[in-house]
């Protein structure tokens, strides 16, 4: 991972870092996104892990985009939908999308800080996300800090077979392709999950090319009973 951090730093040494590079191709492409012929699939994702999903809980979407996986998923009656994202032209098209619903919609790098206290959620979804991420780790242990115990995790990303998977992220190392870093395995996602404290990890079928990997974390007493 720190290997992966270097390259990526000596790709923007330019002028701008992975971070800002990522920004200005979304804030760019904002207008467009949701015409995007990506977007129907990406949706058809949230609808096949919204079963996973209780009714009238608390949802937190990192890298939300312009909102439209919260958007869906306000059929589940939610107490609260929050979302971050890096681009501050999606999130403007986010508030206008989601206005009327109780959504607290925030501008910023999840690697760095989640702007909501801790055990504030029930659900945290990360919708074709995680591979944005030079440091997946960090906004992993950032959602598990706003998760309650026993809160939910779900993160759904694109599937590639052997030897595709390794194709894909050796041309990404060349180069970012719209800020997409390095897609993980389902087993390499597994232990990345786990790594962070989640468990009861399980891995479904989200939609063709989709899986969804979904993790839980904790209750305090559970940890130091492994402890």
């Amino acid at each position: 991972m720190k290997i992966r951090q270097r390259f990526f730093g000596k790709l923007c040494s330019v002028g701008r870092d992975i971070k800002q590079f990522e920004k200005d191709v979304y804030d760019h492409w904002a207008d467009g996104y949701d015409r995007s012929i990506w977007i129907p699939w990406l949706n058809s994702w949230v609808d096949g892990f919204a079963e996973d999903i209780p009714q009238g809980c608390s949802i937190v979407d990192i890298a939300c985009g312009t909102g439209n996986a919260l958007l869906r998923l306000a059929g589940k009656e939610p107490c609260l939908l929050a979302g971050i994202d890096i681009s501050g032209q999606f999130i403007a098209i986010a508030k206008d999308k989601l206005s009327g619903l109780p959504v607290d919609l925030r501008v910023g790098d999840a690697e760095s800080q989640l702007p909501w206290p801790d055990a504030t959620f029930e659900v945290a979804i990360m919708n074709a996300a995680i591979h944005h991420f030079p440091d997946p780790e960090k906004v992993l242990s950032r959602v598990f800090q706003v998760l309650k115990p026993k809160g939910r995790l779900i993160i759904a990303d694109p599937f590639f077979f052997f030897p595709v998977l390794q194709i894909v992220n050796s041309l990404l190392w060349v180069y970012p392709l719209n800020g997409d870093l390095s897609f993980f395995s389902q087993r390499g996602l597994r232990k990345l999950v786990e790594g962070c404290g989640f468990q009861n990890i399980e891995q479904k079928y989200a939609a063709c090319f989709a899986r969804y990997t979904m993790a839980q974390k904790p209750h305090p007493m559970e940890c130091s009973d492994i402890i």
